[in-house]
């Protein structure tokens, strides 16, 4: 828990130079998951009104609305795509690899010498790219479903308390199955995790190194040392992620599944 508030300060340091841009973001996602929720119940008001012949001012009322709601959704959804190039996108990456060449020029000789440049290399891009990663997946995935969430168990509660109790009962139950099944597999992501970085570093070592491979005419011998290694760890990164989806399929899915009976029962 400390280890996980320390990346938590740690990376809230790191954006703290975009923060305005975040905060505008995620207001216009949630803007847009505000309509997204209202354009099915106008539908259905357009329908019953139909259905029951009411008239035909009121239809046009409807349509009139919900055509507003999918203009201003473009709209809003075109200021979060241009928002996040011209904020957020572009400038992150400059601010990320700025402030990760501060920090290995902040290091001593010894700590640098005592690396390979492969190593160092590897694990500089892949932690650029996992931050930049993180980031995007919280605003443009996680936040966007947990508003929907929100939302939508709400609109179940004010319909019918006993079919939003069964939502909220289910989502809880699919949040805490896949919270026990990332604790059980994170150990294992984290060993295959180093395996990869090893990798990366033997493969740039290469690379590094492609002149004196060539003179000494060990090209064959690379390559099958490099296959070999890589046959093996992607066996193994097999093995956890069907491991991984088996659990999901027949542990998480299935709450999910009886959930969505239960109401519709």
């Amino acid at each position: 828990m400390n280890n996980a508030l320390k990346r938590i300060r740690q990376v809230r340091e790191l954006y703290r130079p975009f923060f305005g841009a975040f905060i505008l973001i995620l207001s216009l996602i949630l803007s847009v998951q505000v309509l997204g929720l209202a354009s099915p119940y106008i539908y259905g008001r357009l329908v019953d009104g139909f259905i029951k012949s009411k008239p035909l001012d009121l239809m046009l009322i409807y349509a009139g609305v919900i055509f507003g709601i999918m203009c201003v959704k473009n709209i809003l959804e075109h200021l979060i795509a241009g928002t996040n190039i011209n904020k957020l996108n572009y400038d992150l990456e400059d601010h990320l690899a700025g402030a990760t060449l501060g920090r290995v020029l902040k290091l001593s000789i010894g700590q640098i010498t005592n690396q390979n440049s492969g190593f160092k290399q590897d694990v500089i891009k892949k932690g650029e790219a996992a931050i930049i990663e993180m980031v995007s997946t919280l605003i443009f995935d996680l936040f966007p479903s947990l508003l929907r969430i929100i939302a939508t168990v709400a609109a179940l509660f004010f319909l019918n308390a006993i079919v939003g109790a069964i939502a909220l009962a289910s989502i809880s139950g699919f949040i805490a199955a896949s919270i026990v099944i990332n604790q059980k597999m994170l150990p294992r992501l984290k060993k295959h995790h180093k395996v990869d970085s090893k990798l990366g570093t033997a493969y740039w070592e290469i690379i590094k190194h492609l002149r004196l491979v060539m003179v000494s005419n060990e090209e064959r011998r690379a390559i099958d040392e490099y296959s070999d290694e890589y046959k093996k760890h992607s066996k193994e990164g097999k093995f956890i992620w069907i491991q991984y989806i088996n659990r999901a399929t027949f542990l998480r899915e299935p709450i999910a599944t009886i959930g969505q009976m239960l109401i519709l029962v």
